[in-house]
Formats: C-alpha cells, sequence, structure tokens
C-alpha cells in the first residue's frame, strides 16, 4: 500500500518523485483515490500544480511541481533483496547457459573458447549456494535501482560488507534501521542522493541495538537534518567517516559519546558559516582528525569576534592540537589572519583554493604565502611540502613584506631566521610585444630614393609569412614572389646590418626586431632565359 514520503518512478524518463498525498480527490471526475507526487525534477515529471487541484489544497510545494496520478501511473519500489536476487539470477542464468553450450560443443567434438558470461560483482565471480542465497557476496552496488525497503537479506545476502543504496527509492528511517540490523557485517553504508521523510526522534527510535561493525557512513544530499545525523551515530559507536555534504545543516553538535571514534567529518557545501560555533559543536569529537568545509559561506578562522588574546573567545581553539586536516576549498575566507589562526590549530594538511584571499594573487604567491605561515605544514592543497620549499617560502614572505608598516608576527619570527631580505628586482627580459618600423618597397630598376615608405607597428610574436601576407597584401603583391629584409639603421655598414626574413614559420622576435628598424620589401628577380647559339 501506498504511504505518504513513499518514493515513485514514472515514465520513460524514470523521473523521480515524493508521494506527498494519497486519498480521494472528491472533485475529480470519478471521484477515484490518487497520489499527490512532488517531483525531484518537476519538467522530467511533468508537473502543473502546487499541491492544489480544483479549489483545494492536498499538500504545499512549489509552483508547478507536482502532479495527482493515478496508482497505476508509477513504478513503486521493491525490497533489496528481491532486487538484488532478479539481478544476479539473470546472470546466473547466462552463465549457466554458456556453460551448457560449452558441454555440449566438446561432446561433439567442436573445439570452444569460454564465453566471457558470468555472474561478477567488484570484480569478482558471484555464484549462488544451493539454497538460491549469496554468502560469498560482499561488495554491492544498488544504485539506480528500485529499492525501497529492505526484505530478507540476512537469508539471501547475509556477509555484505559495502553497500550502496544511492539514487535509489528508500525514504524512510525503518529500511535503514532493518539494513543494518539485517547485515551485522556492513562496514560501508551509502545512502546519498535519496529523499527521506521528516525527521522525528519518537518514531525513529526503532532500535535500541547498535551496530558496531559499521565505519563508513554517506549521507550526501539526503535533506537530513542534524537531528538526524545524530540519531544515526548513536546507533554507530565504531563509526570513523561520515559524510553528510550537501544538506541544510548550519552546525553540527557532537556529544562525546556519541561519536567517540569518527575521526574524518564531510560538511562540504553544507550551510557552516561559524567557526567559533563550529568548534565548540565539535569539542567532543575527541577523535576527529579530518574536517571537510569546501563550498561552505565560512568567511573566517577564528573567534565569533575579535578581541585580544587574553580577551578573545577560547571556543574556536577547542579543536587545536588534534585537527590534522582542513578542507577549505571554495569557502568566503578573505582575511589573512585565517591563516595565522591555522598555524594556531596545528594543521599539517591543508586546501585553501578558490576564495576571496587568494582569487587576485598567482599560484607561487598562494603557496608561498600560505607555506610560511603554517610552519606544520606537510600538505598544501593535496601536494606535499617539500623542506627546500619551506625555506624558499619563507624568504618569499620577508621579501613580500618588506617595508610595510605592520608585518604579520609570523614575519618577524622568519627574519630572526633568515635576515631582512630586499625585495628581488623584477627584471621582465621577454621581448616588447610590438615594434614599430618602416617599411620600405623598391621597384624593379628603381634607385633607393624613389622608394615607398610607410611606418607600421608590427606584433613581433607573429610569424614571418604572416608580416608578408600582411605587408605584400598591401602593395598588392604575391607574399611568394617578394623578399623581405630586415635592415638595422644601428649597425650601419657592418655585416648585421641586413637579415633576411625567412623562412615564413619563423617569429619575427628571433630578429631582434625593435623599434626604428626598416623592413624592406623587393620583387624577386626572375631568371632570364638564355637562348643556346649552338645548333642542334
Amino acid at each position: 500500500m501506498v504511504q505518504e514520503w513513499d518514493r515513485v518512478v514514472r515514465g520513460a524518463e524514470r523521473a523521480r518523485g515524493t508521494v506527498r498525498f494519497y486519498g480521494t480527490v472528491a472533485q475529480s471526475p470519478d471521484r477515484g483515490v490518487y497520489l499527490g507526487v512532488e517531483w525531484d525534477d518537476p519538467a522530467a515529471g511533468g508537473g502543473k500544480y502546487d499541491g492544489e487541484i480544483f479549489g483545494t489544497r492536498y499538500f504545499t510545494a512549489a509552483p508547478k511541481s507536482s502532479s495527482f496520478l493515478k496508482v497505476e501511473k508509477v513504478e513503486q519500489g521493491r525490497a533489496l533483496d528481491d532486487v538484488l536476487r532478479q539481478r544476479y539470477s539473470i546472470a546466473d542464468a547466462a552463465v549457466e547457459a554458456a556453460t551448457e553450450r560449452e558441454r555440449e560443443r566438446k561432446s561433439a567434438g567442436v573445439k570452444t573458447r569460454r564465453e566471457g558470461l558470468c555472474s561478477v560483482v567488484a570484480g569478482k565471480t558471484v555464484k549462488a549456494a544451493a539454497d538460491g542465497s549469496y554468502p560469498l557476496m560482499r561488495n554491492v552496488s544498488a544504485s539506480g535501482l528500485p529499492v525501497q525497503s529492505c526484505g530478507d537479506m540476512r537469508r539471501w545476502f547475509p556477509n555484505i560488507t559495502d553497500l550502496n543504496l544511492s539514487y535509489t527509492l528508500v525514504s524512510r528511517w525503518a529500511t535503514v534501521v532493518d539494513v543494518l540490523e539485517h547485515l551485522p557485517s556492513l562496514r560501508s553504508l551509502t545512502l546519498s542522493h535519496n529523499h527521506f521523510e521528516p525527521f522525528v526522534a519518537s518514531e525513529s527510535a526503532r532500535s535500541e541495538k547498535s551496530f558496531p561493525s559499521l565505519t563508513s557512513l554517506a549521507v550526501t544530499q539526503t535533506n537530513f537534518s542534524w537531528d538526524a545525523v545524530r540519531h544515526l551515530l548513536g546507533l554507530l559507536p565504531e563509526l570513523t567517516e561520515l559524510n553528510a555534504s550537501d544538506n541544510p545543516f548550519t552546525t553540527a553538535p557532537l556529544a562525546a559519546a556519541e561519536a567517540p571514534a569518527l575521526s574524518v567529518l564531510r560538511l562540504d557545501r553544507t550551510n557552516v558559516a561559524s567557526w567559533d560555533a563550529l568548534s565548540q559543536d565539535l569539542a567532543g569529537a575527541g577523535s576527529l582528525q579530518q574536517l571537510h568545509l569546501s563550498g561552505t559561506p565560512l568567511a573566517a578562522i577564528g573567534p565569533a569576534a575579535p578581541g585580544g588574546e587574553e580577551g578573545e573567545s577560547v571556543g574556536w581553539l577547542s579543536l587545536a592540537g588534534r585537527l590534522k586536516g582542513l578542507y577549505l576549498r571554495g569557502t568566503r575566507i578573505a582575511e589573512w589572519t585565517s591563516v595565522e589562526n591555522l598555524a594556531r590549530l596545528g594543521v599539517e594538511a591543508l586546501c585553501l583554493t578558490e576564495t576571496p584571499l587568494t582569487d587576485a594573487m598567482s599560484e607561487h604567491e598562494r603557496r608561498c604565502l600560505v607555506i610560511a605561515q603554517v610552519p606544520g605544514l606537510a600538505t598544501l592543497n593535496r601536494s606535499p611540502v617539500t623542506d627546500s620549499e619551506r625555506v624558499e617560502a619563507e624568504r618569499f614572505f620577508i621579501r613580500y613584506y618588506h617595508g610595510t608598516p605592520a608585518p604579520p608576527p609570523r614575519c618577524m619570527a622568519l627574519r630572526a631566521v633568515h635576515g631582512d631580505l630586499l625585495p628581488l628586482a623584477e627584471i621582465d627580459i621577454s621581448p616588447k610585444r610590438t615594434a614599430d618600423v618602416t617599411v620600405r618597397y623598391l621597384t624593379p630598376g628603381a634607385a633607393l630614393d624613389g622608394a615607398t615608405e610607410t611606418v607600421a607597428t608590427v606584433n613581433v610574436y607573429e610569424s614571418v609569412g604572416k608580416l608578408a601576407k600582411s605587408v605584400c597584401g598591401a602593395l598588392g603583391l604575391s607574399p611568394a614572389k617578394c623578399t623581405l629584409t630586415r635592415i638595422d639603421p644601428e649597425v650601419e655598414g657592418t655585416p648585421l646590418e641586413r637579415s633576411t626574413l625567412d623562412p615564413p614559420q619563423r617569429k619575427l622576435y628571433t630578429f631582434r626586431l625593435k623599434d626604428g628598424d626598416v623592413i624592406e620589401v623587393a620583387p624577386q628577380e626572375q631568371p632570364t632565359a638564355h637562348l643556346d647559339p649552338t645548333p642542334h
């Protein structure tokens, strides 16, 4: 029977939606039973309503995001064990058919080549036991399959250790608890990209058990509340890695007893905006070593309000000394004081890119300034920090702040090690991009004083061929029938005065073309026909 918050699929497009209403639509022509479905993608689902039809509101949704349908117009989910047994029994049947064909060919004396059909999961051949169960199955992905409930997984797939239920039709907390109870060896569970029913603690606390085998849980983009996450953590005392990214959290309070083993916490693209509040919330997570906050609106690492060392809140330092990795890509950090505070936290691995603080800098500047300010940093933006790179970064840091009225405190400490280094002279040795030259055209048989001259600006990064095409085209000549010669007036009368611009693909700057040079254009001499006077 369909219930509110069940997940359904519609049509060839496989549009997914959530049942928001199940019952009679009184004003409908047939006064029948309908489903009110809110679509994940309203365009794919063909949504026309916002939960109201015929003047009566049955639920509330965005405009044109919902439909009212008969039950037979949608596909409901099935039990996980049923979906998997169908999937792998088909594969097993294919294997058996291939084996039988091989036997027949061998009995007929025909040389055979083993057919490549087999039931495979995670690269390993799967074979059902005599009773139809799959006791050797370990890693299973049901991603994208129409799974809604658990079924009797304990009987058919008892030893699964890694299970992926992303993009399924799972929507109920009872299903999650059932899966945990039926799979006592489960170590990793992925529930990402599923739309769950609203969390109500009194209704979700079905199990008083704990599930110590599970060490990794992913609930990305499930619209979970943090209370829902805490409820799950209460069932998983040995959980070491939690991925709760892409959910509407603003904070993540944890008591010490709720996540005693948690070492990796991913909160990427959530609504966490205050480091002070977050660090106090996570103060009880005594095993936490990696914290992922990429894509959050976090704007600073440090106290909630500015203040002196003695007067500031110490809550933001509650993770100091144990937090080894911090990932801040795409946050809103804009002040270097946040980088200074990272040194006080003692982080060893840091990701800090695509922020207002670093966007205006070159990769070299960004890397040097961060490495110099965080002395214990071993990895920056997933690239190791070597000893030689650290020395170079520290020396760059001193030069960068040379002469500034109030350099960072770290600068004074580094000067005591390396001395007060002066900025390096910046010398641009790249060729000038353009040159103002005189283009001189000598008509055949004309004297030098009868030449036509014009002043032109040429791009020295262009090729000889491109210049010849431009210059000769302006003169109405064919580039293939002209010779271009560069004349340097500064070395007049020497062998260096003239040089032929050739071959066509060579760049002009390689001739050291400069302002004041002359480009002489002369038609190539045509070969003269000589008659042989000797009679034949």
